[in-house]
């Protein structure tokens, strides 16, 4: 273990995060359309320690030890020839296998009345939400794609993040793309905006004609697949900006939907249709941050057939930052998740700076534990999962 922890800390301090935020290749024409293309790339090292005999590897090969890199591409065309009409589109290009959710593809039209958004971007409610990691340094939350969590890993399922299921939840992790939307954003109204898209049927994602339907995974352990008919995800936030330096955003987050399971079969045919919530806070003053968030699935996707023990899930999140200056920020954030008869804490606390304008280095380490349980139809009796693992974080970020 010491040589280990030797050999984090000789390479962590080489493979740190570079993260610049500029925008390059820019061209006007005289009709007024604009032709940005911005782009990005990381590098990633990550280690891994975990109370768990049987091998979680963190790569095929390694235990505690992995490497990942991955890039993104995208095309914003704008035209502002137009005083009263802004439109435009953004077209996302996949070039590496593991997408970091940046490159999403859409056409948008900007008017007085509001935002129209036409494509495959993140719903309002991905945009409008505001969680614990919403202020964080980092990795802002993300930490949780290193993880392989449990013993058991086809009887047992947590909640590891505020993701949403017309987004992420229905999102195949091999495709860059989210399902087709139309979106609506309103206008900034004293401080207050709406939003709220449609996604007709969650199984159109792309890379397969719009009748071939992708099914999503259920939550373990039955081995059935789902997807959403009639979407709606929605968002309202309010913001307001006091005197001196305190500002104060809220936001009201959720989505509904038909849900559809298969394979159907005799006695399991009734699912809880889509019906969650998230609301959430943030708070600034001056180099002062702190937000919180609590979400609730009110039962979606689970049936009183199968769900005997519980058919519950919620989940909060706190988190606070502080800017020691423009370059240096360090942030703590809580997680906490209940689903089903499984719990689920996550304590992170990452640190950053920003070498010059836009190129950022950042370390983050993350604590987690669970405590999960199911029957074992072999023993006949509860089986208890209770891991607990270090997720330790560096990387190498760059985007223009």
């Amino acid at each position: 273990m010491i040589k280990k922890l030797t050999y984090l800390l000789i390479i962590l301090p080489t493979l740190c995060s570079i993260n610049t935020l500029a925008t390059t290749n820019t061209t006007t024409n005289t009709n007024g359309t604009q032709v940005k293309l911005k782009g990005g790339f990381e590098f990633q090292s990550a280690f891994h320690d975990h109370n768990v005999n049987q091998a979680l590897y963190i790569s095929k090969l390694n235990k505690q030890v992995a490497f990942n890199s991955s890039g993104h591409m995208n095309l914003d065309i704008n035209n502002t020839d137009n005083d009263a009409v802004n439109f435009g589109a953004k077209i996302g290009l996949e070039i590496t296998t593991k997408n970091d959710r940046k490159a999403a593809s859409s056409l948008y039209l900007i008017t007085n009345y509001g935002k129209l958004e036409l494509g495959s971007d993140k719903s309002a409610t991905n945009k409008m939400k505001i969680t614990g990691y919403s202020i964080g340094a980092g990795t802002v939350g993300s930490w949780d794609n290193w993880t392989r969590l449990v013993r058991y890993p086809d009887k047992i399922a947590y909640i590891v993040n505020f993701g949403n299921f017309l987004d992420s939840k229905t999102r195949e992790g091999e495709k860059v793309e989210y399902s087709r939307k139309i979106t609506y954003f309103s206008p900034n109204i004293s401080g207050f905006q709406l939003g709220i898209s449609y996604i007709p049927d969650s199984t159109n994602t792309g890379y397969a004609k719009h009748n071939n339907p992708v099914h999503h995974n259920l939550a373990k352990p039955l081995k059935l697949s789902f997807a959403i008919k009639d979407g709606i995800g929605y968002g309202l936030s309010f913001e307001h900006k006091a005197k001196g330096d305190l500002k104060i955003k809220t936001a009201l987050v959720g989505e509904r939907g038909i849900t559809r399971v298969k394979p159907c079969c005799k006695g399991i045919e009734k699912f809880t249709n889509l019906n969650t919530y998230l609301i959430g806070s943030e708070i600034h003053y001056k180099q002062y941050a702190l937000a919180a968030s609590y979400g609730n699935y009110l039962r979606s996707l689970t049936s009183p057939d199968i769900d005997e023990s519980s058919r519950s899930t919620y989940l909060y999140g706190i988190g606070g930052r502080y800017e020691y200056s423009t370059k240096i920020a360090t942030s703590l954030h809580y997680f906490f998740s209940k689903h089903k008869t499984n719990k689920f804490n996550a304590i992170t606390f990452a640190a950053d700076y920003k070498i010059a304008s836009g190129l950022l280095t950042y370390t983050e380490t993350t604590h987690y534990t669970t405590n999960g349980q199911f029957f074992n139809t072999k023993t006949k009796k509860i089986s208890y999962d209770k891991t607990k693992g270090t997720l330790l974080l560096a990387g190498l970020r760059l985007e223009f």
